[in-house]
């Protein structure tokens, strides 16, 4: 009786002693394991290069800034579903509110949320230490048609781990910025008040 419980026990212990083996907690400081609980780490936005680009540009009224990007660096493993938003100058500066990904807000916050203009929405997978170029949405001349201070914004709407734990992430992604300006030539060529005064008085 007791050889035929031994051996049933013993199997038994070496599997879940294997299990818990397979299951060691990540090394501190790592990138973790894909079944690990995601937790976003940075999330980079940047018109040019994605890592020696800028978080500002200049640009000329008439012209297309340069490719706008997000770099999304995590541990664990998991997935991200998103949108892209656009400020216009009117909207004036986005709030540390607008720029909170939205599974870390209350209902009553994300009615207080302010939504802008929507453009290109993502969903892709994160694996641990990756470090993910997400391609930001294309902004042509005609969304910019005046000067002033645009935005592009960076929404999470949702994102889960693989192994079902809930996932954390940045409490704030900064905006692109875009300061649309008239072309030096036009700024020159305008006359000046008193130039005009001078001219009437001709």
């Amino acid at each position: 009786m007791h050889r035929k419980l031994l051996a049933f026990l013993l199997p038994l212990a070496f599997s879940l002693g294997a299990s818990s083996q397979a299951r060691a907690p990540s090394a501190p400081g790592s990138a973790g394991r894909i079944d690990d609980p995601m937790a976003i780490t940075s999330v980079r936005l940047m018109v040019g290069h994605p890592t020696y680009g800028s978080s500002r540009q200049r640009v000329i009224l008439g012209r297309a800034p340069a490719a706008i990007t997000a770099t999304f660096v995590a541990t664990g493993g998991g997935v991200v579903s998103g949108h892209w938003e656009f400020a216009m100058p009117a909207d004036g500066m986005p709030t540390a509110l607008d720029l909170t990904p939205t599974p870390l807000l209350s209902s009553t916050a994300r009615m207080q949320q302010r939504r802008f203009r929507q453009k290109e929405m993502f969903t892709f997978s994160l694996s641990p230490g990756e470090r993910y170029v997400l391609a930001g949405p294309v902004i042509k001349p005609s969304d910019m048609p005046a000067t002033g201070r645009y935005h592009v914004l960076l929404k999470i709407d949702s994102a889960s781990s693989m192994n079902g734990a809930v996932a954390t992430m940045p409490s704030k992604i900064s905006p692109i910025v875009l300061e649309v300006e008239m072309p030096k030539a036009a700024v020159m060529a305008a006359p000046t008040s008193s130039s005009a005064t001078s001219e009437s008085i001709k």
